[in-house]
């Protein structure tokens, strides 16, 4: 089996995410992705890093005005909603 691993996946950290309302411990935390890598290392597989495969594949599925939108969708989203710890997504508006 080949495991994929790449240190900006520890950017991903959050601390609480909203069920139902209520703010909840996140489980997808940094150390958890830690633990999963070092556990495959232990386990005898090779880590590797992921692939660049540049815009293309994502252009051949994708709409041009929704990849535009995600570019900077997140900087848009903490510039209005401040920089706190609470600046992720808690709902998806429908469409």
């Amino acid at each position: 089996m080949k495991a994929i691993f790449d240190p900006r996946q520890l950017a991903h950290d959050p601390e609480i995410y909203f069920r139902r309302g209520a703010p909840m411990p996140h489980q997808e935390r940094a150390a958890r992705a830690i633990l999963l890598r070092d556990m495959l290392r232990e386990g005898g597989y090779t880590i590797e890093p992921p692939a660049d495969h540049g815009l293309g594949p994502i252009t051949a599925v994708h709409d041009p005005d929704y990849i535009a939108f995600l570019r900077d969708a997140h900087a848009r989203f903490r510039a209005d909603a401040g920089e706190g710890p609470l600046a992720i997504p808690t709902m998806h508006p429908g469409v």
